[in-house]
């Protein structure tokens, strides 16, 4: 897209050029998302005791700083993120045609539906994200997410959920009524 300051237009995909060009995604917002989650996780667990918020931010900025100047995380960063706001968009997909689809009374089955489809989505999408990483600087980042991986191993995995159903279910008919597979979700997942 042209640029054309004399008549102050201007395109967003050049901003967003210029933003790449000089580290914003690449630096700026993985610093910013490192800080943040480490100055929570030390503010919330209060391991250097309470209203040490300086002292929080002090060892979150350090971690952060240390965290980016490795180019292959802040590389994992930008794959991975770029494939998180796919999964996010696959799952509002699913959720609106959902709403769409299925009454408001028809809805308690559907959320444990939509709550294992959004675990394979995650799934998915961290295992593009670990592949095209691979693909692009040779580095499994996690080996388990490989596609070889899970070729290989899919049978054994899925033995592993299906005893974990059973588990599940015959843990909760210790009660006088035993619960279905959908209502020990409903209870897991917090729906009605």
């Amino acid at each position: 897209m042209a640029y054309y300051p004399y008549y102050g237009f201007f395109s967003f995909q050049e901003i967003v050029l210029q933003w790449e060009q000089v580290g914003v995604f690449d630096i700026i917002l993985p610093l910013l998302l490192i800080f943040t989650v480490v100055y929570a996780i030390l503010d919330r667990t209060k391991i250097f005791g309470e209203d040490k918020r300086s002292i929080n931010a002090i060892i979150a900025i350090a971690i952060s700083f240390f965290s980016i100047s490795n180019l292959y995380i802040t590389a994992f960063f930008k794959i991975l993120f770029t494939q998180v706001a796919l999964g996010i968009a696959i799952l509002v997909a699913i959720i609106l045609l959902t709403a769409l689809l299925v009454g408001s009374k028809d809805q308690h089955g559907w959320r444990l539906i939509i709550t294992i489809m959004g675990f394979l989505v995650f799934i998915w999408m961290f295992s593009r994200a670990a592949d095209e990483y691979q693909r692009y600087y040779g580095i499994y980042a996690f080996g388990m997410f490989t596609p070889d991986w899970w070729a290989a191993n899919a049978a054994w995995i899925s033995l592993l959920v299906v005893i974990g159903i059973v588990v599940a279910v015959v843990v909760s008919s210790g009660s006088k009524k035993p619960k279905s597979i959908p209502e020990i979700a409903k209870e897991w997942i917090g729906g009605d």
